[in-house]
This record gives C-alpha cells, structure tokens and sequence, in this order.
C-alpha cells in the first residue's frame, strides 16, 4: 500500500518527471519553430535583395545607352539656322528672276519686295517661318552607325535636308557572306589565234619516248642523257621531225626528301644525227605521263637510328647491371653519371644522324618519256619541197 510507513511514495515522482519531459519538449519544438521562421525570413529577404540587384542591373545598360553623350540641341538650332538661310537665298533668287523678265503690256505693274539684310536695301519684310513636322524632324535627324570596334568608334553620319539620296551601308572586313558568293569572277578576254604551220610545228604536250642512257643517283646534283627509240612526227603527222636514235641530254638537280619516291630530271635539248639541235627545256615522266621518274629509294634506315639505338642499349645494359650489382651489405651501387652520359651519347648520335636524305636510284636502260612543255617551231631549220 502507498500510505504504509516505511514505502515511498513513486506517483509523484513520476508525475514531475513526465511534466519536465513534456515541458523540455514543448521548449524545443518553440525553439526550432522560431530558427526556422527566422531562417525563412532571411532567405525571402536574400531573394528580394537578389531579384532587386537583378532588375536594377537590367535597367542600368537601358540608362546609359539612353544618353549618347551627343547634344540633339545644337544639331537642331543649326539646322534651323541652315533652312532659314536657304529660304532667304531662294527668295533673292526668285526675286531677282522676277525682275528680270519683261512686264506684258497691259498688265498691272506689281511691287516686288527684295528681301535683304544689308544696308542698301534696307530691312524688308520676312518670310513667314516654316513649321517643322513631327515626321520632318524624324528624318532629318542625324544617323549614328557604331561598328563596335576597339578605338575611336566609327561613326557616319547622313547628310541632313530633304532630297537626300539613301546610299547603303555596305559592312566591311566580312568575308564569306553571302554578297561574296553572289559576286561573279571578273575573267580578262582572250582572243583565239593560229598555230604555226603545222607541218613544221613540234606541238607542245606531244610525248618523246626515250631509253634511259646514264644511271642516276640523287646524292649529287648531275646531268644525264638518254636515246630518243621512236620517231616524233609534226603536229598534222606528216613531217618527220625528230628522228629515232636523237640524243637528249638533261640534268637531275634536286635531293630526295622524306617521304619521296620519284626523281625530277630537266630534259634541256635533244642532237639529231643531221646535226640539228633542239632547245626543249621540258620535264620527264614515267610510261603513263607522271612528272618524274620511277627509282628505288633507300631510306637509310640505320644510317639514321642504328647508332642512337646500338648507345640507347647500352645504356639501358648498363642500368640495369647498375641496379642488379650490390655492394657491401645492403648498399646499392649506381651508376648514375654514367646512366646521364649515355643518354647524351644518344642524343647527339640521333642529331647528327636524323637529317640523312633518301637516295633514290634509277638504272640505265629504264624507259621514260619527255613531256613537251612548249611549242618548237622548226622552220627555222627544216624546207619542205612537193614532190610530182
């Protein structure tokens, strides 16, 4: 029983301790209400001052481009100034054309008022000023093109007045647009003309076959030479003009470089057997017409990298028998300045090896053409005469 003596009494207790439960939470529900009242507050007042930075920044370039630094008043006045002046020039000039013309007989004399601002004539009446429309004002503004560009900007400005042509604004410095696609190619003309007789003309782009007489090599520039194995007729093909069995005599000029594979030989003149000679200057090819000659090239593969990699491998044997030999207890020895000049000895072995050029090689006796690459005339040298 509760109301013995000697046992205490636990309901109270227990009612205190739940009281101080309910309060403590009741003070910590208060509590994060309030945080996160104040917390939203702050954040709707961030927002607003966000949104009103936003604005006036929106309205900020709207203000400065409003105001061009141009005074509109001036341009004004003076132009008032300008229209005032040309109607009082206009008037004198009218007024001088009157009086010049002959007065019909019969016809009433009229006063004619000359309007002038100088002593002579004294002050007259003026002319009624012109009231400027809302639309004449408009378009007779000033027009400001800015190109955007860095420096002084670039400005033109239209002339003002009425009558004035509208020329356009033609944008520079663009290229590829559509106005350069639509302008055509300015071609100069050409006049047709006549070959030379025919029957004496060495047409240019005819073929020569020829047999190769002198090897070539490419390490050295050298001349060379090779025997014409056909005959080459006239342009009409009723001539004979070179005969087979001519001499052609040309040189080889230029090295290989990396990735060549043909050999370029200028043909200069070729000897016939009847002693005439032929200045040519023309190209060679191969059997098909390509410019140069076919060859075997040798690219010297190990000439270039044999002695960068032969020092290359010895230095990395000797890096590696570095790193295998020990010494004493667990010391390593290593062999570092030994590792360093290596790779230099490698370096300079490839610099002075690297820029070998190709060789290529074309044996004698290998067939090729002599690409004609202008007109001979030959009746210089050559009479034809009709035989009965």
């Amino acid at each position: 029983m509760a109301g013995d003596r000697g046992m205490p009494n636990l309901k109270q207790t227990r009612k205190k301790a739940n009281v101080n439960k309910l309060t403590a939470v009741a003070i910590a529900v208060i509590a994060l209400a309030t945080v996160t009242l104040g917390g939203a507050m702050f954040a709707k007042r961030l927002q607003d001052q966000h949104n009103q930075a936003k604005a006036d920044s929106r309205a900020a370039p709207k203000e400065m481009g409003a105001d061009t630094g141009h005074d509109f008043g001036v341009d004004a006045d003076r132009l008032k100034r300008e229209k005032a002046a040309a109607a009082e020039q206009a008037s004198i000039a009218a007024a001088q054309s009157a009086a010049s013309m002959p007065v019909p007989s019969g016809a009433p004399a009229s006063a004619v008022a000359i309007t002038s601002t100088g002593a002579r004539g004294g002050a007259a009446a003026q002319p009624a000023p012109h009231v400027e429309t809302v639309a004449e004002r408009r378009l007779d503004g000033d027009v400001l093109l800015n190109n955007g560009g860095s420096g002084a900007p670039n400005d033109t400005r239209s002339s003002s007045g009425k009558g004035a042509s509208l020329v356009p604004v033609v944008a520079r410095g663009v290229t590829g647009g559509l106005d350069d696609r639509l302008t055509p190619s300015a071609l100069a003309s050409v006049k047709a003309s006549f070959l030379p007789d025919l029957d004496y003309l060495l047409k240019r782009g005819i073929i020569i076959p020829c047999g190769q007489r002198t090897k070539i090599v490419t390490t050295y520039p050298g001349a060379t030479s090779c025997i014409v194995t056909k005959d080459v007729y006239s342009a009409d093909g009723q001539t004979l003009l070179i005969e087979r069995g001519s001499e052609a005599t040309g040189e080889q000029r230029t090295s290989l470089m990396q990735g060549q594979a043909r050999i370029f030989v200028l043909w200069s003149r070729i000897d016939m057997p009847n002693g005439v000679t032929i200045p040519l200057d023309s190209p060679g090819s191969d059997s098909l017409g390509a410019s140069g000659l076919n060859a075997y090239v040798d690219t010297h593969f190990w000439d270039r990298f044999g002695g960068a990699i032969m020092v290359s491998l010895i230095g990395d044997f000797g890096q590696a028998a570095s790193n295998r030999s020990l010494g004493s207890g667990n010391n390593q020895i290593q062999f570092s300045n030994t590792s360093s000049a290596g790779r230099s000895l490698a370096d300079d072995t490839l610099k002075n090896t690297i820029d070998i050029p190709p060789t290529a090689y074309s044996n004698q006796g290998s067939a090729l053409n002599i690409f004609v690459a202008r007109d001979v005339d030959f009746r210089s040298v050559y009479d034809l005469e009709h035989q009965q």
